[in-house]
């Protein structure tokens, strides 16, 4: 009989373990933490290739091997375990240069496994930095986090967890915490600026312009680096007040807060100004009018 692989049958579910030294998996029996529960994941490797031509031929010289680069997305559903909330952490925070730890200036590996043909099969995401992190709330519907990450290397599956490890001690269940959701956030969990909307989504991005560095010799990235965090997102909201017109005409800039869950998790982002606003209206409208804004913050904080 064929065996094929399903999205179904993920063996281990994704954990992490940081690393002391960039792009190096702890080899010394290393305890991972199992992550988030996930929604999709998506891997890409770009080898970069360099076409090389030459006056008076029409085929080329040859190819170039160029820059390799790993990355990966991984949208997430928001969970109510304290380990859950660290992950989030880790990639939203500022950096911290100096004690990495717990901060996007520690990098750290992911691991998982699945099925192929049969055989179960580990992969390892090495030297992993968030290269941008997006957090969506909508009438409905879970609280997504997607998060897409760069790394140094992303091994081809193997048929063993170890990989140079010593004795690994792995998750094997998936992860059970409590899913986040529109209605974890209480009564009007988004404020605007002074003002507590009636929202009905709310998004907000995270960049941190993550960017590998390379150098001559080796095909893989030496190491990654975050260089500025930029936050910016936007809101709707059913039109019931114009502070936030007033806001936008008479440039005042203020705090936005999102709780995802009450007691557990809101999204701080301080010194915000709404950027645009825009409403639609139409004859055949059979919804109440909704007010958008766009805005942009100089810092953030999860917790």
């Amino acid at each position: 009989m064929a065996k094929t692989t399903t999205p179904q049958i993920f063996n281990h579910p994704l954990q992490w373990v940081a690393e002391a030294t960039e792009g190096t998996t702890p080899t010394a029996s290393p305890t991972f933490v199992i992550m988030p529960p996930v929604k999709s994941l998506s891997i890409k490797k770009d080898g970069g290739y360099v076409e090389v031509s030459q006056v008076g031929s029409e085929d080329l010289a040859g190819l170039i091997q160029g820059q390799q680069s790993y990355e990966s997305q991984v949208v997430f559903y928001a969970s109510s375990t304290a380990t859950d909330e660290a992950v989030f952490q880790r990639f939203i925070q500022a950096a911290n240069y100096g004690t990495p730890a717990a901060t996007i200036s520690e990098t750290i590996s992911i691991l998982f496994s699945y099925y192929l043909d049969g055989t179960v099969n580990f992969v390892l995401m090495k030297g992993t930095r968030a290269k941008s992190v997006s957090i969506k709330m909508a009438v409905g519907q879970p609280h997504e986090i997607t998060v897409d990450l760069i790394h140094t290397n992303i091994i081809t599956p193997i048929t063993t967890a170890n990989a140079g490890l010593t004795t690994p001690t792995l998750v094997t269940a998936e992860n059970t915490g409590t899913i986040h959701s529109w209605l974890s956030g209480g009564a009007s969990p988004v404020a605007l600026i002074g003002v507590t909307l009636d929202c009905v989504e709310f998004n907000c991005t995270i960049n941190r312009n993550t960017s590998a560095d390379y150098v001559l010799g080796a095909a893989n990235p030496h190491s990654t680096q975050p260089h500025g965090r930029r936050i910016s997102g936007d809101a709707k909201y059913l039109y019931t007040v114009v502070t936030n017109e007033t806001n936008f005409t008479t440039p005042t800039a203020g705090t936005i807060t999102a709780v995802l869950s009450t007691g557990v998790s809101t999204l701080t982002i301080s010194n915000a100004s709404i950027t645009t606003l825009s409403r639609d209206s139409g004859a055949d409208d059979t919804e109440a009018t909704v007010e958008s804004i766009g805005f942009k913050g100089l810092s953030c904080t999860y917790a």
